[in-house]
């Protein structure tokens, strides 16, 4: 039945192909994911009338979340992303979906973003691994690569 879903059937994959032909690797262990589109506003106000108005200036696009690795074997999606997290010109290409990302009627946020890394250890719950991705630039031939809006 149509409406609302459980986060859990959310998805979020990494491109480990090209933007041309990508193949979407999904982040099975992902824990908790959120994206925010923060805006930064210009005052356009003036003279002409006693309120403050303001007009949308620049949009971000940032996918936070949470990775609950396995330790001590193989994860060979962690060390992917421990890959994003680390160096400064690392970037890569996510599809953040509301569902499995090759079928009908999934829609997703394709974008390329730049990560940073961090790890929680709390006594009483499972090792966690914090990823904080930001969009950054990108271009083909010339031309910037903007986020878009996919429905399948």
């Amino acid at each position: 039945m149509p409406g609302p879903g459980p986060g859990r059937e959310a998805k979020a994959y990494y491109n480990s192909g090209s933007f041309a032909s990508p193949t979407w690797t999904e982040i099975t262990r992902l824990v908790d994911g959120s994206v925010d589109s923060p805006v930064t506003w210009a005052d356009i106000s003036s003279r002409f009338s006693l309120w403050k108005m303001e007009a949308k200036a620049q949009q971000g696009l940032v996918f936070n979340f949470g990775y609950r690795r396995r330790q001590g074997v193989s994860d060979t999606v962690f060390t992917a992303l421990r890959g994003y997290g680390f160096g400064t010109t690392t970037k890569q290409e996510l599809g953040i979906a509301d569902g499995p990302i090759a079928t009908t009627g999934t829609q997703y946020v394709r974008a390329t973003y730049q990560f940073s890394w961090g790890r929680e250890e709390p006594l009483e719950d499972g090792c966690l691994e914090n990823l904080e991705a930001h969009l950054t630039y990108e271009e083909d031939a010339g031309t910037a690569r903007e986020p878009t809006w996919v429905v399948v």
